[in-house]
This record gives structure tokens, C-alpha cells and sequence, in this order.
């Protein structure tokens, strides 16, 4: 007996819902001018305001996923609610169970497929949708007083709004590929009743809205853990089939591209077809995601704002926690990946010894403005911000912790040194500790440093013969991530640092990162797996907050075409378009939460960028506050900047460079970079990209943007960037260690291939294509208005 298609013959059920109506003379207060107007007029005004560009690009709402509208319970990962014993704790405000939370989670996480697959399609073909996801029908227009609505049952897993189609409608389903047959024939006959009703959900609400009765319903079922032979075995008809989403057709963005532009019969001829016209379109987003909705993370700023604000609430994992209970180890190494907590575990120790002992003195040691390359060991004069983000967590009732820079820490042990000439070494710290201990041999000393970089070479003879006659001093040291790397999987980084580490110094891996989000780490990981950095494999999610995706935003093509780009007269206007669309997309975020980040600021580029970015800042009124030289001293011929003053505006984007901000945060974190082919180091193959971002985009909590130049113009950033550095390694000082000449010899060596490779390569491209593809980032287009 031939078995029927379970969506065949369906006919949702007859459930009309009220209208919506809202009197013509209704007067409301814009929450945005507190002036009264009309209902109407108030919410266009309020959406043009959060959405610029809403009739040239693609939006999201909510513009990110979260778990739970409320409460912290979406710090916490599924195995944290099911394994943890205080789980049923946790989830007390959902008046959840555990396992009722997870499968709410599997249900979310499925929409969210959907939800990002449609989002990046929207951008990259440049569509104008607005996309609304779990949107609650009780949530539409319920705050307007004069409505007389009624408790609405129901929700739109998937509305979308669009010009050139009217309306989507998209019902998504978690149903596993290992559930029965029965289950997801079941899921599908369920899944297309209740997209069919949602249409007349729609139509109801809106029934005074004279376009939406003929306005056209497009209707998809998605199913994003279901295989196409999975709905074969469900006898799903051709018809059907092709009204819905499978986990084959979300699988890359060119299979999604063909499904749905087929689908919409959408291709580039018919791209500029409007059925909804402006008017109706900004009205229909206006009233759903307007001030009248209850809408929860509106825009990219609230997702920012909600997202840093979970990240920076300070807790230990449980594998930090059993290292701070243990009797405290006298010597200990720690590793981990950015984020994993590496300085949280020193300043909770710090707490913990001067906590059970007042008199103990626990000294805190930045070590993140030491060089690890060409000048290893070397201090740079660059601002240490780290050492203020450690003071701020810090909690000294006893003011025995002394946290500070290395070079700061080098003047009190020795006044009469210049510490920008000395170099940090096994033989330094000895000494140091020994100052240290001298000046105060009737009390408890430990010395705490953190980000040491990992140096092969090094003698560690001083310190464990030091350390074997003052077995009383307390010593840790964290790596510094990025100076080490693992190059086979069947690696780790805890066989690599102790390969070389001090004897009597066990080595720790911290392998939990609290410090990004979901979506941020899988941006990371995507970068260190095109580095050939295996060390991510070691590192896993320790929140359940997805975030923002990264977003990306290229600068448009030169129209002056000089010979030197250093020289465009056309870059300043290039990138001030480049800022104002990607503040469009942040959507009013706080000025404050924004750090732009440039390579280093004592390079010629680098002061190029700083001028550049402080000029744009200016010129499209974006405040901005610079922690970096003065602009003034660039190099003839580079725009001299309008140097900001910081007092003006304590509400100011922040402008730093990769040594002063190195180990800190900010919600929103801007990587301002003319590099980037292939944009990061690749440790196997021969190939170079001057600039390896992974520590700049690890330290934003919320939103993680990167600001590029075209291709032609990065290579010969890139290629100039190469030259200067081979350059600088021809001019050693005869003070140069022999192990600095070597690595000079090595660097050098491998940038003179970097050259041959950007001389034999066929066509100038980017790996952050690759990453679009991937979906970890989303390429923005550069919007002229808004």
C-alpha cells in the first residue's frame, strides 16, 4: 500500500484571531523624542532611528540568540545544567527541569540555523528582509494603550518581511535524524498545518492594514537535523520537498544560495521586482519590531550591551576551582587558549594567600609588553591597560597585592636601570625574587607572573637553582598564548610548554574559555585552524551565549589609484564610509564599549592608521579617545590627525594598539587592518599573513568587527610590511644575542619565500572569504546613507 506524504491534504485548523486595532487618532509618546504624535508616525520614527539602513540591507531581530531573555542561566553550557549537581539550582527561574531546559536549547539552536543561514544569504546578496525569529503573537503591538488586545496564543518561529516577496513564514522542527519515522511524519504533517495557520494568524492581526489582505505568503518547513534521505523514508512528495529546509541544504552557503533562490525565483533579473512597497515595508517592520512590540535584544547594541554584561560576570570553572582548593602548589605553569581564565586564577590566588595570611605580599607581574620575537624578552614602552583591568577585579582589603608591569616592577627592584633596556630572562626573574625577598625576609613573598612568552631557548639553570634555595617563595607564571603553537593533533599544549619548561614547574591547561562567545570562539577556532594552530582543539566552549557574529566591513575601491596607497587622497573618505556603515549596524551602542585596535603604533603604517582612524572618527562625529602617540609624529606625507582629547568625552571610543590592549576587553573590539593576506600566520606551507588577529578578536565580550582594504592594496601593505622587517633584521646591534641573530637568519630566510609565494601566486584573494563561506563571519556591505 502506497503511503500518503504526510503534509498532503493538510488543512490547518479553523482558529480566527482578533485584529489589532489601533484608532487612526491614536497619540503616543516617541520613547525616542518624548514627543507626542501619532502611533503611526512614532514607530517609523522610531525604526528608522534603530534601523538606518532598513531598505538597503538585511536585518535580524532578535539580532542575537540567547537562551533565556532573563536571568544568567545561558552562562551555563548544557553539560554545566545536566552533570552539575546544583543544576535543578540553575534552572529554578525557568521552573525547568534540566533536561526540559535542553530540549528548549535543541529547539532554539535549530531555529538559529535557519536564522543564520537566511541572515547571511540576505547580506551577501545584498536583500533587503527583515528577519523576526521566535516571535510570540502576544508580543505585537501590546504596549499601546488604546489596543485592545487579547491574550494571544502562538509564535512565528521564522516571520520574515521582504520587498521582493512579501512575507516568508518558516516552521522549523528539532526532530533528531535518529528519531522513529512515525515521529518525524508526524513533525512534518505538524509542521506544515502550522505554517498554513500562521498565514491566516497573520492576515487576522493585520486586517486593518487594507496590503496585507493580497499581500503573497511564502511558506517553508525547515528541519535543519533531518537528511534528504530522511524525508525520502517519510515519503515526502516532490511537491513539498520543495518548501523545505534540510540539514544538506544548510551544509554550505552555495547549496542554501540554490535552494532559495530557486525557491523565491529570485535571481539577479528579478532581484529589483517589488511587491512591497517602501511604505507598507518600513510600517510592517515598524509595528513588530517597533517601541509598541515587545521585542527582546531589538538591535546589534542590545545584543552587545545584554552579551558583555553576562561575559563580564567573574565566576571559576570547576577545573579552576580544584586548582585554587588544592594545598597551594610553591611552583606551577598555566596554559590556555585567550579567554580561559589564566589571570583570573592568578588574581584569585592573590585574594586567597593574602586572605589566609595578612602579612603575605603577593606581587601580580604583567608581563603582556614583553616581545617574544625579533627583540625577545625585550620591554616596549607601549601602555599597559592590563594591569588596570587586574586592578579593577582585584578585591585588597589588606593592600598586600601589588599588581603591576614588568617594566614598573623592574624600576622598584632596580632604580638606577633603564628597563627598556634590559631583557627579560630566567636571570631576571632570579634577581628580581631575590631583590625582592631581601628587602623582606620576615615575610611570605610570591611572585605571580602573567603572559610570559614562551622562549625555547632559555636557560632555565638560575631559576631552578634559585627556586631549590627558597623553596618558601611562592612562584606561578601563565604563557602568554600566541608564543607557542601545536603543530600535530596528536599534540597538546601542556607537552609542548613542558618540553621546555623550568624543572620542578608543573605545567597546567586551563581548557574552558568563559571570555567569548559562542559565536566569537567559532570565529576563533576557524582562524586558528587556517593558522595551522592545533592548540584550539584543546580549548571548549564554557558559555552557552551566542553573541553577535563577527562582522566584516572592506573598504571600497581606491578612485585616485596612486602608486603608493600611503598617498590616496581618497582613503579618509573611504574609510569614514567604512565606519558609518559599520556604526549603522552596532545600532547606538555606547561610544565607551567601542576599541579600535591597530597593529603597533611605533610602525609607519601603524601611525598611518592612527591619523586615518582618528581623521574618520572625526569626520563622521564617531568620539573617540587615543591611548597611542600623538599622530603629529608620523613620517612626511602621512595625514596628520586631529589629535582627540580625551577629557572632552568620557563616552569615547577607545583607540589602542595590540601591546596595550593586549589580555583585555571590551564588548565591541574594531581590528583596523591594511593586511591580510592570508591575514594570519600559517605555521606549515610557506605562507604568510603579516598580521595574526587571533588576540585582538579574542578579547571582545560582544561584537567582533574587522575593517580591511581591498585586495590590491592589502598586498602592498603586505609586501611593504615584509620588506621593512627583512630590512630591520640586516641592522642587528652588536649588543644582539646569538639567538636573535638566528631567528633574524630564520625570519628572514621565510619572509624571502613569503615574497616568492605573493610573486607565483595566480590571483590576489583573502582567507576571510573562506570564513564567510564557513559562516563564523559575515561580509557587510558599505551603505552610503543612513
Amino acid at each position: 500500500m502506497e503511503v500518503r506524504c504526510p503534509a498532503c491534504g493538510v488543512v490547518p485548523k479553523n482558529h480566527t484571531l482578533p485584529t489589532i486595532e489601533i484608532p487612526k487618532d491614536t497619540q503616543v509618546k516617541s520613547p525616542r523624542t518624548n514627543e507626542m504624535m501619532t502611533f503611526t508616525d512614532a514607530i517609523i520614527d522610531y525604526i528608522r532611528h534603530y534601523f538606518p539602513n532598513l531598505h538597503e540591507t538585511t536585518y535580524r531581530v532578535p539580532s542575537a540568540l540567547f537562551y533565556e531573555s532573563r536571568g544568567d542561566l545561558d552562562l551555563y553550557t548544557n553539560e554545566d545544567i545536566t552533570q552539575n549537581c546544583s543544576g535543578e539550582e540553575k534552572t529554578k527561574s525557568t521552573r525547568k527541569s534540566p533536561s526540559e531546559v535542553i530540549i528548549d536549547r535543541f529547539q532554539k539552536d535549530a531555529v538559529e540555523k535557519v536564522v543564520a543561514a537566511l541572515y547571511a544569504w540576505g547580506i551577501a546578496r545584498g536583500a533587503v528582509m527583515f528577519i523576526l525569529s521566535e516571535y510570540k503573537l502576544s508580543s505585537y503591538c501590546k504596549l499601546i494603550k488604546n489596543t485592545k488586545s487579547k491574550k494571544v496564543p502562538g509564535e512565528h518561529d521564522l516571520l520574515i518581511f521582504s520587498p521582493m516577496s512579501g512575507v516568508i513564514l518558516v516552521e522549523v522542527k528539532s526532530v533528531p535524524s535518529a528519531g522513529a519515522i512515525r515521529t518525524k511524519r508526524k513533525n512534518v504533517r505538524g509542521a506544515w498545518e502550522q505554517v498554513l495557520r500562521n498565514e491566516n494568524s497573520f492576515r487576522d492581526m493585520n486586517a486593518n492594514l487594507e496590503f496585507v489582505h493580497d499581500l503573497p505568503v511564502c511558506h517553508l518547513m525547515a528541519f535543519p537535523n533531518l537528511t534528504e534521505v530522511d524525508l525520502q523514508m517519510v515519503n515526502v512528495c516532490d511537491l513539498h520537498r520543495k518548501h523545505i529546509i534540510h540539514k544538506h541544504t544548510l551544509e554550505t552557503v552555495d547549496t542554501f544560495d540554490t535552494f532559495l533562490s530557486s525557491f523565491l525565483d529570485n535571481d539577479r533579473t528579478s532581484l529589483h521586482t517589488t511587491i512591497l512597497t517602501d511604505p507598507h515595508y518600513q510600517e510592517l517592520c515598524a509595528r513588530y519590531a517597533g517601541f509598541a512590540s515587545i521585542v527582546h535584544v531589538r538591535t546589534v547594541a542590545d545584543a552587545v550591551r545584554k552579551s558583555a554584561a553576562k561575559m563580564a560576570r567573574v565566576f571559576l570553572t570547576p577545573q579552576q576551582l580544584a586548582l585554587l582548593a588544592a594545598p597551594t602548589p610553591e611552583r606551577l605553569i598555566l596554559t590556555g587558549e585567550y579567554g580561559t581564565g589564566k589571570s583570573l586564577v592568578l588574581k584569585k590566588l592573590a585574594e586567597q594567600l593574602t586572605s589566609a595570611d595578612p602579612s603575605c605580599e603577593v606581587y601580580v607581574v604583567s608581563c603582556s609588553n614583553v616581545s617574544h620575537t625579533r627583540t625577545m624578552g625585550r620591554m616596549r614602552k607601549s601602555n599597559n591597560h592590563l594591569v588596570d583591568h587586574i586592578k579593577q577585579l582585584l578585591d585588597d582589603t589588606n593592600g598586600n597585592i601589588h599588581v603591576c608591569s614588568l617594566a614598573e616592577l623592574v624600576r622598584e627592584c632596580f632604580p638606577h636601570e633603564d628597563p627598556f633596556t634590559i631583557r627579560l630572562s630566567p636571570r631576571l626573574i632570579v634577581d628580581i625574587a631575590s631583590t625582592l625577598s631581601k628587602a623582606r625576609p620576615d615575610i611570605r613573598l610570591a611572585i605571580l607572573l602573567d603572559e610570559v612568552p614562551f622562549v625555547p631557548t632559555w636557560d632555565w639553570g638560575p631559576l631552578e637553582e634559585f627556586c631549590q634555595t627558597h623553596p618558601e617563595i611562592i612562584m606561578w607564571m601563565t604563557i602568554g598564548t600566541g608564543t607557542y603553537y601545536v603543530s600535530e593533533e596528536t599534540e597538546n599544549p601542556s607537552s609542548v610548554v613542558s618540553n621546555h619548561a623550568p624543572r620542578g614547574f608543573p605545567v597546567t591547561h586551563l581548557t574552558r574559555c568563559l571570555r567569548m562567545t559562542r559565536n566569537g570562539l567559532r570565529f576563533y577556532k576557524a582562524l586558528q585552524q587556517l593558522l595551522g594552530d592545533k592548540a584550539h582543539m584543546h580549548m571548549e566552549y564554557g558559555n552557552a551565549i551566542d553573541g553577535p557574529i563577527p562582522g566584516w566591513f572592506e573598504l571600497s575601491q581606491c578612485l585616485c589609484n596612486p602608486l603608493d596607497p600611503f598617498h590616496c587622497s581618497c582613503v579618509e573618505s573611504r574609510m569614514g564610509k567604512a565606519l558609518r556603515s559599520m556604526w549603522n549596524h552596532l545600532g547606538k551602542v555606547n561610544p565607551s564599549h567601542v576599541s579600535f585596535v591597530v597593529r603597533d603604533s611605533v610602525q609607519s603604517t601603524d601611525k598611518f592608521l592612527t591619523s586615518l582612524i582618528v581623521n574618520a572618527c572625526s569626520q563622521t562625529g564617531i568620539p573617540l579617545k587615543s591611548y597611542l602617540p600623538s599622530a603629529s609624529e608620523n613620517a612626511e606625507g602621512f595625514p596628520i590627525a586631529h589629535e582627540p582629547n580625551p577629557s572632552e568625552d568620557s563616552s569615547a571610543c577607545n583607540l589602542v594598539d595590540i601591546f596595550s590592549f593586549k589580555g583585555c576587553e571590551s564588548p565591541v573590539v574594531v581590528v583596523v587592518t591594511p593586511f591580510g593576506w592570508p591575514l594570519v600566520w600559517e605555521h606549515r606551507g610557506g605562507r604568510h599573513g603579516w598580521d595574526d588577529i587571533s588576540p585582538q578578536i579574542s578579547r571582545g565580550l560582544g561584537q567582533i568587527i574587522l575593517i580591511t582594504w581591498p585586495p590590491e592594496e592589502i598586498d602592498f601593505f603586505s609586501l611593504q610590511a615584509v620588506r621593512g622587517t627583512i630590512d630591520s633584521y640586516s641592522y642587528m646591534p652588536e649588543t644582539a644575542s646569538e639567538d636573535e641573530r638566528e631567528f633574524a637568519r630564520v625570519m628572514t630566510e621565510k619572509l624571502n619565500k613569503v615574497i616568492d609565494t605573493y610573486h607565483r601566486r595566480n590571483a590576489t584573494g583573502s582567507l576571510l572569504d573562506d570564513l564567510v563561506k564557513q559562516r563564523v563571519l559575515v561580509k557587510h556591505p558599505i551603505v552610503e546613507s543612513g
